[in-house]
């Protein structure tokens, strides 16, 4: 009982960090996707957040 909480505490973080990874890949891909669509439609308004999370996003 008298331990230091590191393997808790590093697991916590290891969660926060994969968590942002994974907001990051899948608001990447879904902001991909948008911008594929309105190209298609022949309407090329951009929203910040998409080419914010395409910009961070190592895989896009």
């Amino acid at each position: 009982m008298n331990e230091t909480p590191h393997k808790g505490l590093s697991m916590i973080v290891m969660t926060i960090f994969v968590s942002l990874a994974l907001l990051i890949y899948i608001g990447a891909d879904y902001s991909e996707n948008r911008i594929k669509n309105r190209a298609n439609q022949n309407n090329l308004a951009d929203v910040w957040w998409e080419r914010s999370f395409i910009l961070v996003c190592p895989l896009h």
